[in-house]
């Protein structure tokens, strides 16, 4: 009883065993630590003590009662028992409650949160009443069950994937090499910036529309589907995810480039919305977003959802002025209303809709409190043009000066150009090897220093121009 009392004091109710109050003391083994086989089971030994045993009233009490009782392997439990101090439950067993509750479609999904909320029978049906069944259960799957891949389509498609993977590697070291090429062959410092730029900017612009055109020529316009795991059709949605998202356009996340790119893809994204995510999403031609729309970081609009061996295509509508929070996450066939708002870490599961002007949060999203708009000034056309020309000039005219100080490094000291090679005949191979360990901890442990002193400083002196509330 001790025991009880100081665990009480120190962790809330339902994590305290409710059978220690029933115990004498408690068993040990030689050794000194808990028997916990010699432990009674504590849902039998607390539900002798739960009181008189109050019969369901409705069909839902008697749903919920029946599967509260298996779950803690009961003959019967009273709807006026509390979960954690009556029945000595915990939130392992309560969890399984839930997933029995969810796999009940005539019954609404019910969450930890609301066992917590109402631990008993008859206030948890009372609150289920108030609320429709499950959205997400009454999703309309289209098609029966797809057929399961055969060994041959899975190894087809390793191998689709592996000489996708191959022809990338192989068209960026192509690409590198005949930059380098172009560089290599300038006369004087002038041609050489000015070549290095080019040579960027040929790069960059390649590895920006080649996703693109690849998504248009494989899918076309995605449309409301199911892709079989493992066939060509799944093959060809693999390459198109993994080509948009390693398109150097992620870097600039947030701003109006990467809308512009989102818009090359298929998305329809009002005027003046900002997309912070850098996980672009896959399924783009489904994604509407309206105008004045802010999506912060960590959010996810993937478009798909993979299920049962298939992959489930399906449209995601967000409306004018909303705000989706940091980490959230929106599943497919979700409809959120003008000036919505969803929560930070919170999920929109499949089906639900947010209502226009209505903040929800959890997960599964519930209709909650709070505003998440910090900022409320809008930013003109002209801005965001100037920023997003910003944002390439900084790309495109100063990666070209590192190459050019490390081609003038290697022109201007020969001993530096002879120890990034591979050696020649005339010196021996440890040598070549040592001596390139030794230029490459220089360059990782000085390159290091460096971009260390940078994000120091940086950043401090940026921060002087930024003002609390713009």
């Amino acid at each position: 009883r001790q025991v009880h009392r100081r665990l009480r004091a120190l962790l809330p109710a339902h994590m305290t065993p409710a059978y220690l109050r029933e115990l004498s003391s408690i068993p040990t083994m030689t050794s000194g630590k808990v028997d916990r086989k010699a432990l009674p089971p504590p849902t039998r030994r607390v539900a002798a003590r739960a009181g008189a045993n109050v019969a369901p009233a409705t069909d839902t009490e008697a749903t919920l009662a029946g599967l509260l009782a298996e779950v803690l392997d009961l003959e019967q439990v009273s709807v006026e028992s509390n979960f954690f101090d009556d029945l000595g439950a915990n939130s392992v067993l309560l969890a399984h409650f839930c997933g029995q509750v969810r796999a009940r479609r005539l019954l609404p999904s019910v969450s930890m949160k609301d066992v917590y909320l109402h631990p008993t029978i008859r206030s948890l049906a009372a609150a289920l009443a108030e609320r429709p069944a499950t959205p997400a259960l009454a999703v309309a799957q289209p098609g029966g069950e797809l057929p399961r891949a055969s060994g041959a389509q899975y190894v087809l498609c390793a191998g689709v994937q592996a000489a996708a993977l191959f022809a990338l590697v192989w068209l960026a070291a192509f690409m590198i090499w005949a930059c380098v090429r172009w560089v290599g062959g300038a006369s004087g410092g002038g041609e050489l910036y000015l070549r290095a730029v080019q040579a960027v900017g040929a790069g960059f612009a390649t590895a920006c529309v080649l996703p693109v055109v690849a998504k248009w020529l494989l899918i076309g316009r995605w449309r409301a589907q199911r892709i079989q795991i493992w066939s060509l059709r799944y093959c060809r949605f693999w390459v198109v995810k993994t080509l948009v998202r390693a398109n150097p356009l992620t870097m600039f996340a947030g701003s109006p480039l990467y809308v512009l790119y989102l818009r090359m893809l298929g998305a329809k994204i009002g005027r003046g919305a900002v997309v912070f995510p850098g996980a672009v999403p896959v399924c783009t031609d489904l994604l509407n977003v309206g105008a004045g729309t802010v999506i912060r970081k960590g959010c996810s609009l993937w478009g798909y959802r993979a299920e049962a061996g298939t992959i489930h295509v399906g449209p995601i509508s967000i409306g004018a002025d909303v705000v989706l929070g940091d980490s959230t996450f929106v599943d497919i066939d979700t409809t959120i209303g003008d000036g919505g708002q969803l929560g930070h870490a919170s999920s929109l599961h499949r089906g639900q809709v947010i209502p226009a002007g209505q903040t929800w949060c959890g997960s599964p999203a519930a209709p909650g409190s709070g505003d998440y708009r910090l900022v409320g000034a809008r930013c003109g056309g002209v801005r965001r043009a100037v920023f997003a020309i910003a944002q390439l000039v900084n790309l495109l005219l100063g990666m070209p000066l590192l190459i050019v100080t490390a081609a003038s490094a290697v022109t201007r000291y020969p001993a530096l150009g002879e120890l990034l090679t591979l050696g020649s005949p005339v010196r021996p191979w440890a040598q070549v090897v040592d001596d390139q360990l030794l230029v490459s901890s220089v360059l990782f442990w000085g390159g290091g220093a460096l971009w260390l002193a940078f994000v120091v400083t940086v950043p401090k002196v940026l921060n002087l121009g930024l003002v609390v509330g713009r």
